[in-house]
């Protein structure tokens, strides 16, 4: 018997923030990914990417995915103190 090479492990992906907060949200709601996915006319499996950190949607997609359950995405001042 051959000896089986070993895949290294990869560590695994993480959703940014955002994307988190957007899947808390579903939670929530108790809103199935494959429901929202349709919602938004987006794959069940480009939704799942964005959950695992596999993939990041585009501002504009979460702006519409956000706009369904709506919420808005907006921008505002940090409270840690930056520079630049």
């Amino acid at each position: 018997m051959g000896r089986r090479s070993r895949v290294p492990r990869v560590a695994p992906r993480t959703a940014s923030k955002t994307v988190r907060r957007l899947f808390a949200i579903l939670r929530e709601r108790r809103i199935a990914q494959a429901d929202f996915a349709a919602a938004i006319d987006y794959s069940t499996p480009g939704v799942a990417y964005w959950k695992s950190g596999r993939t990041e949607p585009r501002i504009t997609d979460l702006e519409a995915a956000l706009s369904v359950l709506g919420l808005e995405l907006q921008i505002v001042e940090s409270k840690k103190e930056t520079s630049l």
